[in-house]
């Protein structure tokens, strides 16, 4: 098992802002991230980072989150992965379940659950500094958009 804080996470998302967002966010809770804007980059990138979890969205270009679930169950079986979405259906979660998927979560994502899963998946590792949380701020009117808070909406 990787040392205290050496938990690596990969972070698939096709929106930069929410892909930064994210590894923002799981860096400050211990962990180390990697990012990739699609399927065919996080394979790339798999082999190097060794990822212990990837988040992926479902929905991205050239290759989505269902497809990279598919191929890591093939190569990479030990790597767990949560599947985050703006677009999800019954049917996507089904899929992904019968995938491996270790959860299923929609957008705007649960900060708390996500946490709890990655905490769940690798005991012991990222707890970050002591009484760190995640707060949540409510947005300003013009932080808003019509799928959700900026940065985690609809996509």
């Amino acid at each position: 098992m990787l040392g205290q804080g050496n938990a690596r996470v990969l972070i698939v998302e096709d929106s930069e802002i929410q892909r930064m967002l994210l590894a923002d966010l799981v860096r400050l809770w211990g962990y180390q991230t990697e990012t990739a804007s699609d399927g065919h980059e996080a394979l790339q990138k798999i082999s190097f980072f060794r990822p212990r979890v990837v988040i992926s969205d479902l929905q991205m270009p050239r290759m989505g989150g269902i497809e990279l679930l598919e191929v890591l169950r093939r190569t990479v079986p030990d790597v767990d992965c949560i599947i985050v979405t703006g677009y999800g259906t019954f049917e996507h979660a089904e899929v992904a379940t019968q995938l491996g998927a270790i959860d299923y979560l929609e957008k705007p994502v649960d900060l708390q659950r996500l946490r709890a899963d990655l905490e769940r998946l690798v005991p012991g590792e990222g707890a970050g500094p002591p009484g760190l949380a995640v707060r949540v701020i409510p947005p300003k009117p013009h932080e808003v958009s019509s799928g959700g808070l900026a940065g985690f909406g609809k996509g």
